[in-house]
């Protein structure tokens, strides 16, 4: 850049600062945007959240090192360019994703296989991430100041963390569910466009002139069918590569969830992220299980159903004369959304005197209804092959609903299995869920059939296999409904499967750990099956995982300390004080990427654990960390001004690094206090400030280790890109082991100790460096 470009700059740093601040706020709504859409495309499986976002991180560090090999005499060139490509690319690619996607999908309502999420993700999203990672060296060189680099890097830092944490805000409060990702490109486009021109040596008049002319066609744009008709026409094209040839009728995202209708020949299919969830008109599917259920109870009167929206529950229930029905719904807008579509015989049940509609996250519900007994309780969520849905099935849950049951009240749920032969990870799916139950209740029962219904009561001789005392206690509830008939329970209970199963199941209790929050193993097997039923072949890489174990841990903390006290021994030996110290930079840069996401995930599925629903909140979590990030850097920027020796800064960096491994280790700590408290009001802020600390930590670091990397100027943008490549690196590599493999294999608190202990090799390296830096003087 040559002088008279500098000067230019100087007088209107902050045009540049807003632009950095743009790009972080744009950053965060399309991190979050691709989020969803994954969720979305992989059926709600948060096994994506880890791989995307270390994909996405990925993009970011590898446009860090790309950033810093650019000239400083062409940077503000290439940071304009690169600001306007991403505002660009982000409506491309997202459109190209939807409308590309058959050939990474085995086939219609097929599992997709965990390579085919990754090609689509390096595709479709990491050119997006790159230009992100891309600008960061580019503006820590054009925004040098007087004072030392890591002052410059900061003020970079500081724009971009609270561009993100204002992004995150209004996405999750304002955008998310209500703007298609067109309309909201579209307004980022503008402001992109507007921001950039007045960096830009233009006539004054003349950028004027062409501002009024972007916001007019902003806003005619906006107002155009056209955006609408192109999220519409990306939605088409998706829907047609999962379920072509049915119609797609309607289509809406809620905060919470993304809803499909397809009608067809006088039925209604409904549709969540995609997959499946049930067919209106349908009065036989729920019919054999609401009858079986209702049948072991001598009176039922008072009954739960948590996610019991138009799932044709309601008719049986009434025929057996029940007087309160009690249907839990987390979303109010897909129940509004699906109305229009059902007949008005099915819109008139939920009218009925005896429903009553509630609109909230089950899991909240049965664990804050200390008020209200139920007869019987139906846990109507699919499978637990997500986070989300395992909640329901772990021994903290099912503990909560015990304690709402009357004594003789009854549990009843179902698991898709396998009628007479049970595969290994079936098997284990399966009997993991019995034992859980097990060991809360003292009788438990489990028909043969190939959707097991699972039944669990708190006192022994209420459950029953015998077909023909069931017959009898159907018939003296005095039944209204002539379709069904009570003589199916001989077939369905045939003494000879339901002992076999019942035998098999038993044959595994001593081998099968128990299904908790912090150990959520059903989740574990329900990945081993989609592995197996999406081809994906991920069955050694899961085994590895599994035979981690504490000395496992130990022993790689200790591998990684002896090769780095190696590596310093060497530098010192040779006098190459500037290598030595920048190792140690890197390394305590990249371990803590590695803790910050890593306890950034772990705090989000303690966050699913507990309050449910991620899909809706993920923004404003992010957001709430990149605060956290954006005060820390703030007070460090601050304490660079005021220090001016090394030995201070390193002092500094020693005491965050020794704090930053106990908020790893806190947090089982965190979601068992959360999971046992029944005050929301005080454990969803104590949980919130975890999370901003957990940022504020990470944020010291990075303005204090970028000024002790390199306190020239003329290194800056060098300093810059290989901290900023080593953070995301760092944090690549901490989403993808802790989101895709750790959390789900081995639990929250392993994976928490392991995290932590990563962690500790940095505080190691810091001690050792300080300790040869002595004793060089």
């Amino acid at each position: 850049m040559n002088q008279s470009d500098t000067s230019f700059f100087e007088g209107r740093m902050h045009i540049y600062l807003a632009a950095v601040f743009l790009v972080g706020f744009s950053g965060i709504i399309f991190q979050v945007q691709y989020l969803r859409e994954f969720l979305t495309i992989f059926y709600g499986n948060e096994l994506c959240i880890g791989s995307i976002l270390a994909l996405w991180l990925l993009g970011v560090a590898c446009g860090a090192l790309a950033g810093f090999a650019v000239p400083e005499k062409r940077a503000a060139l290439f940071f304009r360019s690169s600001c306007i490509l991403l505002h660009l690319l982000f409506p491309l690619l997202m459109s190209l994703l939807r409308m590309s996607i058959t050939p990474f999908i085995p086939g219609h309502g097929e599992y997709i296989p965990f390579y085919s999420l990754i090609a689509m993700a390096a595709i479709f999203m990491v050119p997006a991430s790159f230009q992100i990672g891309f600008t960061f060296p580019l503006a820590c060189s054009v925004i040098r100041s007087e004072t030392s680099a890591g002052v410059s890097i900061g003020k970079v830092y500081i724009s971009e963390g609270l561009g993100a944490l204002t992004g995150g805000v209004v996405f999750t409060f304002l955008l998310a569910g209500r703007v298609s990702f067109v309309h909201i490109a579209l307004i980022q486009i503008i402001l992109a466009s507007l921001i950039i021109l007045f960096t830009t040596t233009l006539n004054q008049r003349l950028k004027q002139g062409v501002s009024i002319s972007l916001i007019i066609a902003g806003v005619l744009c906006a107002v155009s069918p056209y955006p609408s008709l192109l999220n519409r026409f990306t939605l088409q094209q998706r829907w047609n590569a999962f379920f072509a040839p049915l119609p797609l009728n309607s289509v809406s995202d809620t905060r919470y969830q993304h809803v499909s209708i397809s009608k067809q020949n006088g039925q209604t299919d409904i549709y969540s992220n995609l997959k499946y969830r049930s067919s209106i008109p349908d009065p036989y599917t729920n019919e054999l299980y609401a009858h079986f259920t209702l049948a072991q109870h001598h009176n039922p009167q008072d009954i739960l159903i948590v996610q019991g929206v138009f799932d044709n529950m309601i008719p049986p229930l009434i025929a057996h004369k029940v007087q309160h029905i009690d249907i839990i719904e987390f979303d109010k807008s897909f129940y509004e959304t699906v109305l229009p579509h059902v007949p008005q015989s099915v819109s008139d049940q939920y009218k009925r005197p005896e429903v009553r509609l509630v609109f909230q996250d089950g899991r909240f519900f049965v664990q804050h209804s200390a008020d209200k007994r139920y007869d019987v309780i139906f846990i109507n969520v699919p499978d637990p092959d997500t986070a989300l849905l395992n909640r329901y099935y772990t021994r903290n849950f099912f503990i909560a609903a015990r304690d709402i049951l009357k004594p003789d009240g009854i549990l009843a749920m179902r698991l898709t299995s396998a009628e007479n032969y049970f595969g290994e990870s079936v098997l284990q799916f399966n009997a993991v869920i019995y034992k859980t139950l097990t060991d809360v209740f003292p009788d438990v029962l489990v028909t043969p059939s190939e959707q097991k219904i699972f039944l669990a009561a708190q006192n022994t001789g209420i459950l029953t296999t015998n077909p023909v005392l069931l017959i009898d206690r159907f018939n003296t509830h005095h039944i209204m409904d002539d379709r069904f008939q009570p003589e199916i329970f001989i077939p369905f209970l045939d003494k000879a499967r339901t002992e076999f199963t019942k035998e098999t199941f038993a044959s595994r209790l001593n081998n099968l750990p128990l299904n908790t929050d912090h150990a959520p193993v059903a989740y574990h097997y329900a990945l081993s099956l989609w592995d197996e039923f999406s081809g994906s072949r991920l069955k050694p890489l899961i085994r590895l995982v599994e035979k981690i174990d504490v000395p496992t841990i130990i022993t790689m903390v200790l591998c990684i300390c002896m090769t780095l006290i190696i590596a310093l021994v060497i530098c010192f030996k040779r006098n190459k004080l500037t290598a030595g110290r920048r190792i140690t930079l890197f390394w305590v840069i990249f371990s803590t990427g590695f803790t910050a996401m890593g306890v950034e995930i772990l705090l989000l599925f303690t966050f699913q654990n507990v309050m449910g629903y991620l899909y809706s909140m993920v923004g404003f979590i992010v957001a709430l960390f990149m605060f956290g990030l954006t005060a820390g850097a703030c007070t460090a920027t601050r304490y660079i001004r005021n220090s001016k020796t090394i030995a201070r800064s390193m002092r500094l960096l020693l005491v965050i690094e020794c704090i930053i491994p106990v908020t790893a280790f806190l947090t089982p700590l965190l979601l068992t206090w959360m999971s046992s408290t029944d005050t929301v009001m005080i454990t969803i802020p104590v949980f919130l400030l975890f999370v901003a600390l957990s940022g504020f930590l990470t944020g010291v670091e990075f303005p204090i280790a970028a000024n002790l990397f390199s306190n020239r100027k003329q290194d800056i943008s060098v300093s810059s890109g290989i901290l900023d490549s080593a953070d995301h690196l760092g944090a690549f590599t901490g989403a993808l082991f802790a989101g895709t493999f750790l959390i789900p294999l081995l639990g929250i608190t392993a994976t928490s100790v392991m995290i932590g202990l990563l962690n500790v090799t940095s505080c190691v390296t810091v001690c050792v460096y300080a300790l040869f830096t002595q004793r060089s003087r």
